[in-house]
């Protein structure tokens, strides 16, 4: 387009584009000149790139070969570093090894040559020991110029060897004393060596302590002490002898003397002042104090004959838990060991100043065992903290004897050797009105009951002594006890015995005593010892238990009773008659009856009368109101519905008298007093089905003059008069006239009988 352009341009423009023609061709020449060039050498080019291309190629992969062959040169180079660093850390493992070994059997050949310097080795029987230390000096110098292998196994047999030395140490060691449960032996047999005893003693220790024997050794001294129940025997003993000789020393003690010439045996000389009071606490109670004076003589002999000077404070420390755990327990406050047939309980009155005799004796021993050069030890008892745990360690046992005791709550369901008078009640029967606050009405309580009531009385009163002693800790902790005695009791027992208590109305009726029991015994104690908070919220929760397996008694036998009643008169069954309907109502009837009776036989067995009586009473005013009720809901009664009716009240009638016949003798007792109130509304129910029985057998005429003149005494209304008229007899004008009649009183009808007569 160009060209064309500057060729229209030189057509327009005559000489100038002429020149320009030519200036353009002569440029397409020398274009196509260069072209035509290119073209004509290009083939020359492209072969000449392509053997340089293969040339290159091959150049590479000579040069990848030996680029691999490298790598693999310096894989070996490196491996062969390794190797080399390697077996160059071996050598110098080895050489360390080797200087390790011969430093760790040094102390076994010390020991052995210790054990060689004893005079007695050759008759003693421990030629060993020399071959012993021959073969380990031997070995050392194998093992020095053997191979990594060799001194494997070098190293192991060193170990065995090693290993018979360590038990022939511990077994010459435990030779050196011998204890035993009423005597200590300390000879020093296989390590006295004709210098000083001590001396040899130390040496030995120090031979035991390169071994890294020592703490071994005085542990298995502590355990033996501990094995053969040393604490217990010196505490009981009351002669305490120590015999020094050439060959060692002895200590014995024994018991069976008079204690009454027994003494301190506290050297109190090199050691601090001790206050005058709890030095007379530690002169009180010798069987605490000597008891921490002699555990002190064994730590002396075995300082001085087993272990030496310089391992008495590891001694010391050792022994700690002996001394804590053994010699000076929380229990050794409530025990005394002193007694001339045994162990027997310390007296509560003293239970202050045993625990600061026990803290004294703690005090005593610490100050004593740091003046031997035990600097360290502390072994001090504080008088809170231990009253804390003695206190709880009294209200444990306590609580424990008293849940043992629980656990055979049961057992008086089928045995009557279970159950017995109730040791808190009365002689005889007081009316309420004038009965004093501390009588408790007769009745049966379990032998469990009995046990809990003794551990609760013991308790209190030993708290009330350790109270007066100054022990207040001691004291509010068995307070507590007692307390937890009944609580465990009233919340134990419907958990333990749940299906015996729920199928037994036995046991319901046990329970009720035992709870009412114990609170009427805790609120007496509140009287004379002191009525705490916790002792007052028991007695509360004791009576509410107790009143509560009564309400379930009673809601239960009501229950029964009323589903028979009503079994028994469905569908007006009390008037009806036939074979199958009777037998129905006489077994539902005979059901009531069983239920009832079955309340009341165990309730006037068991409870108190009185509410025997209450309870019996609430029963049959129950069943009396029931039985009438229905009776009077009869809309209609035929004359053989009639005689039904009456044998039925008759029955139950029956039944009411010999029922109360079992608590009869609350009559007895009440010598004339009035009966509980809900006696006397169960003789006004018992009245009104005897009237409802008269009216069953009575003319209209008679129904209506007896109330007319008051006979019902109120028991029947006017409407039930009525209802039993209409229901009886048929509807004529004559009962229309009777009905009638029952508006008109007696004084009335008399007046108008005059009228008409005048």
């Amino acid at each position: 387009m160009v060209a064309t352009k500057i060729l229209d341009e030189a057509l327009r423009g005559g000489e100038l584009a002429r020149q320009l023609e030519e200036r353009c061709t002569a440029r397409l020449k020398a274009a196509e000149a260069t072209a035509t060039k290119a073209i004509s050498t290009a083939p020359d080019f492209l072969n000449s790139t392509r053997e340089r291309h293969k040339l290159l190629m091959t150049n590479a992969e000579s040069l990848n070969t030996e680029l691999e062959m490298l790598g693999e040169s310096l894989d070996d180079i490196t491996e062969s570093s390794r190797q080399l660093a390697r077996r160059a850390k071996l050598d110098a493992s080895k050489k360390e090894a080797l200087k390790e070994l011969s430093i760790l059997i040094l102390p076994y050949v010390e020991v052995a040559k210790a054990i060689e310097a004893s005079d007695d080795i050759a008759t003693r029987g421990f030629e060993q020991l020399h071959e012993t230390h021959s073969a380990i000096e031997a070995a050392i110098a194998t093992a020095a110029e053997s191979g990594l292998h060799q001194l494997v196994r070098t190293i192991h047999d060193l170990e065995e060897r090693a290993d018979d030395v360590t038990a022939v140490m511990k077994s010459r060691f435990m030779d050196t004393f011998e204890i035993r449960s009423q005597t200590i032996i300390a000879t020093g047999k296989s390590i006295m060596a004709g210098t000083s005893h001590r001396n040899q003693v130390g040496r030995a220790s120090a031979s035991l302590a390169k071994c890294g024997l020592i703490q071994d050794a005085i542990k298995a001294i502590v355990s033996e002490l501990m094995r053969n129940h040393v604490a217990n025997r010196i505490a009981t003993a009351t002669v305490f002898f120590q015999i020094e000789t050439d060959s060692g020393c002895t200590l014995e003690w024994t018991d069976g003397h008079d204690t009454s010439a027994e003494l301190l045996e506290f050297d109190l000389d090199d050691i601090e002042p001790i206050p005058d009071s709890e030095i007379d606490a530690m002169s009180e109670h010798l069987d605490i104090s000597n008891s921490v004076a002699r555990a002190l003589k064994i730590y002396d002999v075995l300082t001085d004959h087993v272990v030496g000077v310089d391992y008495s404070r590891d001694l010391a420390n050792a022994m700690r838990t002996w001394f804590a755990e053994h010699v000076l327990p929380p229990s050794v406050v409530l025990t005394s060991k002193r007694e001339q047939h045994g162990t027997a309980d310390a007296s509560r009155s003293a239970l202050r100043s045993r625990v600061i005799a026990v803290s004294a004796s703690a005090k005593t021993l610490q100050m004593a065992l740091r003046a031997r050069g035990a600097s360290s030890f502390t072994f001090g008892v504080e008088l809170d903290e231990l009253e804390s745990t003695v206190g709880a360690e009294c209200r444990a046992q306590a609580v424990l004897a008293a849940r043992r005791a629980i656990a055979l709550f049961s057992n008086a369901r089928h045995n009557d050797n279970n159950m017995v008078e109730c040791p808190i009640a009365a002689d005889k029967y007081i009316p309420r009105t004038n009965r004093p606050p501390e009588y408790f009405a007769p009745c049966l309580v379990t032998r469990t009951a009995i046990h809990v009531h003794d551990i609760f009385l013991s308790t209190r009163k030993d708290a009330t002594s350790a109270l007066q002693s100054g022990s207040t800790g001691i004291g509010n902790a068995m307070n507590a006890a007692a307390v937890e005695c009944f609580r465990s009791y009233r919340e134990d027992v419907p958990v333990q015995h749940a299906d015996d208590l729920r199928a037994s109305l036995r046991l319901k009726a046990l329970y009720y005593n035992d709870c009412m029991m114990f609170a009427h015994s805790a609120r007496i104690s509140g009287h004379h010892l002191g009525l705490t908070t916790d002792l007052q919220v028991e007695i509360a929760c004791l009576e509410e238990a107790a009143l509560k397996a009564m309400t379930i008694v009673r809601r239960t036998a009501e229950q029964r009773l009323m589903e028979n009643l009503r079994a028994a008169c469905r569908n007006s069954a009390l008037g009806a008659y036939g074979t199958l309907t009777q037998i129905q109502r006489s077994s539902a009837l005979s059901a009531a009856f069983n239920a009832m009776r079955e309340v009341v036989s165990v309730f006037s067995d068991i409870v108190p009368t009185e509410i025997a009586e209450v309870a019996a009473g609430r029963l049959l005013q129950k069943y009396l109101i029931s039985l009438c009720s229905e009776v009077v809901a009869l809309p209609e009664i035929s004359a053989d519905g009639c005689d039904q009716i009456v044998s039925i009240l008759c029955d139950a009638d029956a039944n009411v008298e010999s029922l109360m016949d079992l608590v009869k003798g609350m009559n007895v007792v009440r010598a004339g007093a009035p009966p509980p109130d809900v006696i006397i509304q169960m003789r006004r129910a018992q009245k009104r089905l005897q009237l409802i029985r008269e009216i069953l057998n009575a003319r209209m005429e008679d129904i209506t003059t007896a109330f007319r003149v008051g006979k019902y005494e109120g028991l029947i209304t006017r409407d039930e008069v009525e209802h039993f008229i209409r229901s009886i007899f048929e509807d004529t004008p004559l009962r229309a006239s009777f009905i009638q009649d029952l508006d008109v009183s007696v004084e009335q009808e008399a007046g108008e009988w005059e009228n008409v007569n005048w």
